[in-house]
C-alpha cells in the first residue's frame, strides 16, 4: 500500500513529503475560506452572457460537465442558490443506475423549468441530451476521448443549432498554457478538417506519450523558455494536418464496398420496413386511450404534437416491483409520426424503445393480462374463409449462447377445420372486429358447429411454426449475429491491440525511467504496468462475450392469446348462400392477382405475391431503372363484378395505403367478355382512416378523380395490352 501512495525510500524522504503535503493543505484551506472562487466567478459571467439566452429572452438549457463528485455538489448549491430553486436544475452522477440517469434526461428535455443539467463523466455516454446546444466543461479531464464524448451528449444528428463548447481554464499555469496551444491548434485543425478532429482527438500521442503524462510533465519539470519551446513544438507537430488525417484513414473500420446488387438489397429491404412498419396510429391510438385507463390525459398542443402535463402514478412506479421509472413528471411535447418532430432537441418521438411507452404497454397488460387468457370470439368482414377458425398467437424469445434474450417475436397462426394452418406476417386481428348484437345473438344459438375448429390445432400450428417462420427466424438472426461478431471482433482487436502496443511502449518507457533512479518515476512505472494488464484482460474478456454472442437457440413457444373468428357472412347468411358468395369471391380475388401479376411481368416487374402474410397489400413489385436502382411498387388487388361500381379496403388497407402514398397501387380487375380489365389507382387513398369504421367502402368514380394517375390493361388469357 505504501508503494502505492508514495515515492519516498526513506523515513526523512517520507517525513519531508508529508511536511509538504500539510502545507498545500494549509494553502488549500485558505483559499476555500477566503470565498472567492474565480472559476465560479467566470462561470456566472458566461451564465450572464446574451448566449445564454434564446431570442425571446428565455434562458437556454445548458450542460455544465465537472471530473469530481465534490465539484459538482458544491456547484449544485451555487446553481441552486444562482437559479433561485433546486428544481430548476437536475444532476447526474456516478453510482446512479441506468433509470435514474434517463429519469434526469426526460426531466431536463421536457421540464420547461429545468434549465440547467450538471454532470460528471457519467453522462458521457449513452444519454441523448441534444435538447441543449451549449455545453461548459468547468474543468477538464486529461483524457481528450472524454473531452469528445462530453460534446457527443448535444451535438448529435438531429441537432438543429449550432452546438457551442466553453472552457474554464486557468491563466497563468502550467496546465493552462498547454490547454491554451491545444485549443488553439484543434480550432486550425477543425477547420481544415471540416470539424472531424474531435473524432480522433483521443489517440493523438505527443512524442510518444499521452496529453496525461505531457501535462504531467509539464507540471513537474521547470519552466524555461525551452521547455516552453519544445511543448509548442510538440503539440504544433502532433495535431497537423497530415498526422490527424493519417490517423482517420487507419479508424476507417468499414473498407469494404458495396456493389450493385449490395446496393439493390438495401434499398429494397428499407422499404420494405417502411412499409411494413407498425404505423403511428395504431401507437397513438393505443397510447392515448392506455393512459386515460390509467388515470392520466394526452392532450393535443394544435401542432402535431402532444403533451401530458402529469404522468399518472401508475406509470411512474411500476406495479410489479415497486421501482420508480425513468419518466419525467410531465411532457410537454410528444409525437408519434416523425414528421411531427420539428425539433428533436425538444420533442419524444414515441415510438417502441420509448420508455413512456413500454411503461404503457406492461402496466395494460398487468391490469388486463387475464382478458386474454379466456380468449375472444372476433368477426371478419374480409370472410377470407367459409367456416369458423382458431387464431393462435405465440410468443418466442430468441436467446444467445449466455441465455440473454436478443429478440423476442410473436407469430400468428390460423387453423380451420379441413384446410393446413396458415401463417401471417402481421397481426390478422388488426382487420377484424368484435361481433354486433345479431352476429352475437346467431353464435349464441350455435351457427357453427362447436367440432368445427380441430382439436389438435395447437399442435398443428406450432408444428408449423418450428418448421417454418421460427426455423428462418433462427438463421437469419445467427447469420446477421456472426456477421456482426466477426465485424465487432476485428474493430475491438484493432483497437486494443493498438492500445495495448501504445501501453506497452508507455509502461516499458516509465520502467526505464524508474531504472536510471527516477524517483518520481517509479509509482508510474506501477501504474502503467497495472494499466496494461488490464486492456490485456479487458481484451480477453470482450472477445469471450463476442463468442457467445454468436448462438442463436429458441426457447418454448408460449401461447398467449387465442380467438374463434367467424366469417361475417357465415353469421348473416344461409350456408348455401354463404358457400356460394365465398367462392365467387375467390374466384374473383384469384382473377385479381393472376391479372396484376401478368401486367407486372409484362412491364418487365418483378412481382412477388405476398398476399398470405396479411401485411396490407397483396403483391410486391421490384420496378428496375436505366441507372442500376430500383422501386418497390405495393400492390392492393381487389377483383369485383363487372358491373361493380364499389370497392372495400380494411382499416389495415387504408393505413397503409396513407402511410405509403407515393409507392402503393390499387388495382381493381373486373371480368369483361372472355377476358378481364385492371385499373391501377395511384395514390388514390389519403387520410381516410376513420377510428369509427372497420370497413371502407370507396366508391370507383371517386378514386379515379382522387388518383394522382391511372392506367387500364386488358387481359385475354396470357396477353397484356394497356389501353390507357
Amino acid at each position: 500500500m505504501l508503494d502505492d501512495a508514495t515515492a519516498s525510500e526513506t523515513l526523512d524522504e517520507l517525513e519531508a513529503e508529508i511536511a509538504e503535503l500539510k502545507a498545500l493543505e494549509a494553502e488549500a484551506a485558505d483559499v476555500l475560506h477566503a470565498g472567492e472562487d474565480r472559476k465560479w466567478r467566470e462561470l456566472l459571467r458566461l451564465l450572464e452572457s446574451p448566449q445564454m439566452r434564446d431570442a425571446e429572452g428565455r434562458r437556454e438549457k445548458l450542460l455544465v460537465f465537472t471530473e469530481y463528485t465534490d465539484t459538482l455538489e458544491y456547484l449544485e448549491g451555487k446553481l441552486a442558490s444562482y437559479l433561485g430553486s433546486a428544481e430548476r436544475l437536475r444532476a447526474i452522477r456516478g453510482g446512479m443506475n441506468r433509470d435514474e440517469r434517463r429519469r434526469v434526461e426526460a426531466d431536463f428535455k421536457q421540464d420547461p423549468k429545468v434549465s440547467v443539467l450538471v454532470a460528471t463523466d457519467a453522462a458521457g455516454e449513452g444519454i441523448n441530451l441534444q435538447v441543449a446546444h451549449i455545453l461548459i466543461n468547468y474543468d477538464l479531464p486529461w483524457n481528450p476521448n472524454r473531452i469528445e464524448q462530453r460534446f457527443g451528449r448535444i451535438h448529435r444528428i438531429g441537432q438543429r443549432h449550432t452546438c457551442y463548447m466553453y472552457n474554464l481554464v486557468a491563466d497563468g499555469t502550467r496546465e493552462g498554457d498547454v490547454w491554451h496551444r491545444l485549443f488553439d491548434k484543434l480550432e486550425q485543425e477543425s477547420a481544415t478538417l471540416n470539424g472531424r478532429v474531435f473524432d480522433v482527438l483521443g489517440q493523438v500521442t505527443y512524442d510518444d506519450k499521452s496529453l496525461g503524462d505531457l501535462l504531467l510533465e509539464s507540471i513537474r519539470e521547470d519552466q524555461t523558455p525551452a521547455r516552453q519551446a519544445y511543448l509548442d513544438t510538440v503539440i504544433d507537430s502532433s495535431l497537423d494536418t497530415e498526422s490527424l488525417r493519417r490517423i482517420m484513414a487507419r479508424d476507417v473500420l468499414a473498407t469494404d464496398s458495396l456493389d450493385v446488387e449490395d446496393v439493390r438489397r438495401v434499398r429494397a429491404d428499407i422499404e420494405r420496413a417502411n412499409a411494413a412498419r407498425l404505423q403511428p396510429h395504431y401507437i397513438q391510438s393505443f397510447f392515448a386511450r392506455a393512459i386515460e385507463d390509467l388515470g392520466g390525459h394526452l392532450a393535443s398542443n394544435r401542432d402535431g404534437t402532444w403533451r401530458i402535463r402529469r404522468v399518472p402514478l401508475a406509470l411512474r412506479v411500476s406495479s410489479a416491483t415497486g421501482a420508480r421509472r425513468p419518466l419525467s413528471d410531465g411532457y410537454a411535447s410528444l409525437a408519434f409520426d416523425k414528421d411531427d418532430v420539428a425539433d428533436p432537441g425538444r420533442t419524444d418521438l414515441v415510438a417502441v424503445g420509448h420508455p413512456l411507452l413500454d411503461a404503457a404497454v406492461e402496466e395494460t397488460l398487468a391490469k388486463h393480462a387475464g382478458a386474454l387468457d379466456h380468449g375472444t370470439v372476433l368477426v371478419d368482414d374480409g370472410n377470407r374463409t367459409l367456416g369458423p377458425r382458431l387464431m393462435l398467437a405465440y410468443s418466442l424469445s430468441l436467446a444467445d449462447g449466455g441465455g440473454q434474450e436478443v429478440e423476442r417475436r410473436i407469430y400468428y397462426v390460423e387453423v380451420e377445420q379441413g384446410h393446413e394452418p396458415a401463417t401471417f406476417g402481421q397481426a390478422p386481428y388488426i382487420d377484424y372486429r368484435a361481433p354486433n348484437e345479431d352476429e352475437a345473438a346467431a353464435i349464441d344459438r350455435g351457427v357453427a358447429d362447436p367440432l368445427a375448429i380441430p382439436t389438435d390445432a395447437e399442435e398443428r400450428a406450432e408444428a408449423l411454426l418450428m418448421a417454418g417462420p421460427v426455423a428462418e427466424d433462427v438463421r437469419r438472426l445467427g447469420a446477421e449475429r456472426q456477421e456482426r461478431v466477426d465485424r465487432v471482433a476485428d474493430a475491438v482487436r484493432q483497437r486494443l491491440n493498438h492500445a495495448i502496443a501504445s501501453a506497452s511502449t508507455d509502461a516499458e518507457r516509465w520502467a526505464e525511467k524508474a531504472r536510471r533512479g527516477d524517483e518520481g518515476a517509479r509509482l508510474t512505472a506501477s501504474n502503467r504496468r497495472r494499466d496494461l494488464e488490464q486492456l490485456k484482460m479487458r481484451r480477453e474478456v470482450r472477445l469471450r462475450e463476442l463468442e457467445g454472442q454468436r448462438v442463436v437457440r429458441p426457447k418454448p413457444l408460449r401461447l398467449v392469446e387465442a380467438a374463434i373468428v367467424f366469417p361475417s357472412r357465415m353469421l348473416r347468411q344461409a350456408p348455401e348462400a354463404a358457400k356460394d358468395a365465398f367462392e365467387a369471391r375467390k374466384a374473383s380475388e384469384q382473377r385479381g392477382m393472376d391479372a396484376v401479376m401478368l401486367i407486372e411481368h409484362s412491364l418487365g416487374h418483378d412481382p412477388t405475391d405476398v398476399s398470405r402474410q396479411n401485411v396490407g397489400w397483396d403483391v410486391e413489385s421490384r420496378v428496375p431503372h436505366a441507372d442500376g436502382t430500383e422501386d418497390i411498387l405495393f400492390i392492393e388487388s381487389k377483383g369485383v363484378r363487372e358491373d361493380a361500381d364499389t370497392v372495400t379496403f380494411s382499416a389495415n388497407e387504408v393505413l397503409k395505403a396513407a402511410g405509403n402514398r407515393a409507392s402503393f397501387v390499387l388495382a381493381v380487375t373486373r371480368p369483361h367478355g372472355s377476358g378481364s380489365t385492371t385499373t391501377y389507382y395511384h395514390d388514390a387513398i389519403r387520410n381516410d382512416y376513420n377510428q369509427a369504421l372497420d370497413s371502407y367502402p370507396f366508391k370507383l368514380s371517386e378514386l379515379g378523380r382522387r388518383a394522382a394517375s391511372t392506367e387500364t390493361y386488358d387481359i385475354e388469357g396470357s396477353t397484356c395490352t394497356r389501353r390507357s
